[in-house]
C-alpha cells in the first residue's frame, strides 16, 4: 500500500502545466534570437568582403607604387650617367687636345720620341679598347640588350678613371717636354 500512495504521489509530480503567455513569449524571442543571428551573419559577410576588396586595392596600389618608385629610380640613374657620359665625354676631347700638343712638342723635340712612342702606342690601344667598351657595352641600343644600372655605372666609373689617367700622363708628358 505504501507504494501505491507513493505511486500516486508520483504520477502528481509528473502533471504538465502549458504557460501560453510564456511559450508565445519564448517563441517570439527565438524568432527576434534568429532574426538578430541572420543579420548579424550578414553584416559580417559584408564586412568581410569590402575588408577584402580593401586588401585587394591596397595591393594594388602598392604594386603601382613599386612600379612607379622602380621607373623613377631607373630615371634618376639614367640622367646621373648621362652626366657622367658627358663628362667622360669632355675628358676624351681634353686628351685629344693634349695628345695634339704632346705630339707637335715631340715633333720639335724628337730626341723624346723614341722614349715616348711605347706610351703612344699604349695609350692609342687602350682608347681604341675604352672606344669599343663605351660602344658595344654602354652605347648600344639593341632592343634585346639591357644592361643593369649597377654594371653600367661600373663600366663608365672604369672608363672615367682610364681616361683620367691618359690625360693626367699626356699633360705630364706636356709639361715636360715645354
Amino acid at each position: 500500500m505504501i507504494l501505491a500512495v507513493v505511486g500516486l504521489n508520483l504520477l502528481k509530480a509528473q502533471s504538465v502545466v502549458i504557460n501560453e503567455k510564456l511559450l508565445a513569449q519564448l517563441t517570439k524571442n527565438q524568432t527576434v534570437r534568429l532574426a538578430s543571428n541572420s543579420a548579424i551573419l550578414s553584416s559580417y559577410e559584408k564586412q568581410k568582403k569590402l575588408y577584402d576588396d580593401i586588401n585587394l586595392k591596397i595591393a594594388q596600389i602598392v604594386a603601382i607604387q613599386n612600379f612607379i618608385y622602380n621607373n623613377l629610380t631607373n630615371v634618376q640613374v639614367g640622367i646621373k650617367q648621362g652626366k657622367q657620359l658627358y663628362y667622360l665625354s669632355k675628358t676624351f676631347i681634353q686628351i685629344g687636345q693634349n695628345a695634339t700638343e704632346v705630339v707637335s712638342l715631340t715633333v720639335t723635340h724628337p730626341e723624346y720620341a723614341v722614349l715616348l712612342n711605347r706610351f703612344y702606342i699604349a695609350a692609342t690601344t687602350e682608347l681604341l679598347s675604352m672606344k669599343s667598351e663605351l660602344t658595344e657595352n654602354i652605347l648600344r641600343e639593341d632592343a634585346d640588350f639591357l644592361m643593369d644600372p649597377y654594371d653600367r655605372q661600373l663600366v663608365i666609373q672604369k672608363l672615367s678613371v682610364k681616361a683620367q689617367m691618359i690625360n693626367g700622363y699626356l699633360i705630364c708628358i706636356r709639361l715636360r717636354l715645354k
